[in-house]
């Protein structure tokens, strides 16, 4: 119907309007570097490139193609073009779950916006690394989302998806996780006698061809020692986005996965593989709140698929034409404003360093280039954690301490880089041979820390001199 088609595209040009998001990724400054290494021919990032703490410490991180996908976006079209790419990219996305619905297209499209809305805590930071994985996580399901037969010419997709996969984020490992619980599903319909062993086996080979095709990357099996690794680090006591979700979202999650499982159980209206697909995605997102699209997203896929709901047929005209007029108002009322605050953020410096959800030392960071910029000289700079990733792309001949890379390596007894940074920052004890210890010459740290205020105190007594100072950063000088 026209009014429905009408709907559907008003529908798909808001979720490219809420999606087109600035990209404040703090991360971005290494990601983009790596990136450059990549396009100009030279060696991919193995670790503690960039860095003088840990210099030589080797990281299996198989991001590279969204690495020099950035820098090649980024190099052309600026910040402005990877928002663009990443509203292009959430809108896909959502097109698979729009498209596997059996309810009405105002029920779908409600439910799919309170599913955005639920994880918008994670939506929110816009394009990153973890982005593909959601999109891969969502073209793995759509392909083997296959009741009452197995499509092996579909599911052989999964081989070269799996290798662009894994080298393009460390969640990877869903891929062959979710093929896995495809397998023993099908193994379980053999055995009640549902499918012959001839599929199965066929299955089991794409299965097993698949999880060889995840290490033709440049660390090799290596990436699964670093999934193994990340999993057994306390991220959620390091990094924000690493905590458990609130109580009530936990609380929510809970429900609805049971109440789901409750029903199918009953009703016989979900498969093996259905069901320990949600377990997964329960259980990712109580781990971390960053996991919350992961559950949210397939559980909207569960409950379009599985129920057919419509508003009633006497007013189902009206309302579409309603929801239409509603959809057209809050475009004309929302998308100029959004539009012109990611433009300005993209394409405005001060914006960028101002209005993100890190704020950026930039006024510092240009002193401190241009201080150095007549000396042949590569500063060893302590720097806080949150600016990084920043300091990598704007201070490119300098080498920094940590980065968004490091919370989850091992540094000396077996200790985060981020715990060590931080028992410096504090002043624990011995925090000035630590940083002798590693020739540091500078220190870019945010102003009024613990460090910044013994030096303000002390500063003579440790060999520091302050060179420069503003409301959010401090720059001392070894002597």
């Amino acid at each position: 119907m026209a009014r429905q088609r009408i709907l559907a595209v008003l529908f798909f040009v808001s979720l490219f309007v809420i999606f087109f998001l600035p990209h404040a990724d703090n991360d971005f400054g290494w990601h983009y570097r790596c990136g450059e290494k990549i396009l100009q021919g030279r060696s991919i990032c193995t670790g503690g490139d960039f860095l003088y703490f840990l210099s030589d410490y080797k990281w299996a991180n198989p991001t590279f193609l969204y690495d020099a996908f950035i820098a090649a976006i980024f190099d052309h079209l600026g910040f402005l073009g990877i928002s663009l790419f990443g509203a292009l990219l959430f809108t896909l996305i959502m097109v698979p779950i729009y498209r596997s619905s059996r309810a009405g297209i105002l029920i779908t499209i409600s439910l799919m916006y309170v599913a955005i809305l639920l994880s918008s805590s994670v939506l929110y930071l816009g394009f990153r690394s973890q982005t593909l994985s959601l999109l891969f996580g969502v073209l793995t399901y759509s392909l083997l989302a296959n009741r009452g037969s197995v499509r092996l010419k579909k599911i052989f997709w999964l081989i070269p998806l799996g290798i662009v996969w894994a080298n393009s984020h460390g969640s990877f490992f869903l891929g062959p996780l979710m093929m896995a619980a495809y397998t023993i599903d099908q193994w379980l319909n053999y055995f009640r006698r549902r499918l012959s062993l001839r599929t199965a086996l066929a299955v089991s080979a794409i299965f097993l061809t698949m999880l060889f095709a995840t290490s033709l990357n440049p660390f090799g099996w290596r990436i699964y020692e670093e999934v193994y690794r990340h999993w057994h680090t306390p991220l959620n006591t390091l990094i924000a986005e690493w905590v458990p979700p609130s109580f009530w979202q936990e609380m929510m999650i809970i429900a609805s996965a049971g109440v789901f499982a409750v029903y199918a159980a009953f009703k016989n209206r979900a498969t093996f593989f259905e069901l320990i697909i949600l377990a997964m995605t329960v259980f990712f997102a109580l781990h971390a709140r960053r996991n919350l699209p992961f559950f949210y997203f397939y559980y909207l896929y569960l409950v379009l698929k599985n129920f057919h709901w419509d508003a009633p047929k006497r007013y189902l005209a009206t309302v579409e034409y309603l929801s239409i007029a509603f959809l057209m108002l809050t475009l004309a009322s929302y998308a100029p404003g959004k539009i012109k605050n990611t433009v300005s953020f993209s394409v405005d410096f001060s914006h960028y360093c101002a209005d993100g959800y890190v704020k950026y030392p930039c006024r510092a960071a240009e002193f401190l280039e241009k201080f150095f910029s007549d000396r042949q000289t590569t500063l060893n700079i302590f720097n806080t954690y949150e600016w990084g990733g920043f300091l990598v792309w704007r201070l490119p001949t300098h080498r920094i301490f940590v980065d968004g890379r490091t919370p989850a390596w091992r540094g000396e007894n077996g200790q985060s880089p981020y715990a060590y940074w931080l028992e410096i920052l504090q002043t624990k004890k011995d925090w000035d041979k630590k940083l002798d210890f590693y020739r540091t010459d500078c220190l870019f740290i945010g102003a009024g820390t613990f460090l910044d205020v013994l030096l303000q105190e002390r500063g003579d007594r440790f060999g520091y001199r302050e060179i420069y100072r503003d409301r959010m950063a401090a720059v001392w000088m070894k002597y």
